[in-house]
């Protein structure tokens, strides 16, 4: 289980967030039907954790585990694409609200090597918070 979200982050990401929410208003009934099922089944969301993985692997040029800005719109690229496979509908995202998230996550941690899925992880947390 992941740790919710501090007040610093979800005001860190308030931003981002109210772009997200915007853009995540247009779900269908069935994509949120899908999204549910998907939470709930543990099979359909060891599935979904393993499109994830492996988006998150494919794009990560020095192998470090972290994605630079590029890396990363590439990344949510593939993981729009996913979502949309597996639900139906997926946010329409530009590049550029990509190199915002990403720009929104670095901030928390400068690392010149980009940023870690562990930091992703506490962007996500922000983002079950706004995005149900």
């Amino acid at each position: 289980m992941s740790v919710p979200a501090t007040e610093e982050e979800l005001a860190h990401y308030s931003d981002i967030m109210e772009m997200l929410q915007k853009r995540w208003s247009g779900i269908t009934p069935e994509a949120k039907k899908n999204m549910s099922a998907v939470n709930e089944d543990p099979i359909l969301r060891e599935e979904s954790m393993n499109e994830f993985l492996q988006a998150w692997a494919s794009v990560g040029i020095n192998e470090d585990g972290r994605l630079s800005q590029d890396e990363f719109v590439s990344f949510n690229s593939q993981h729009l694409a996913n979502i949309l496979k597996r639900l139906g509908w997926a946010p329409a995202l530009t590049d550029e609200d990509s190199r915002h998230i990403w720009k929104a996550i670095y901030t928390l941690n400068l690392n010149d090597n980009g940023i870690s899925m562990e930091q992703y992880g506490r962007y996500h947390a922000v983002m079950k918070v706004y995005i149900n």
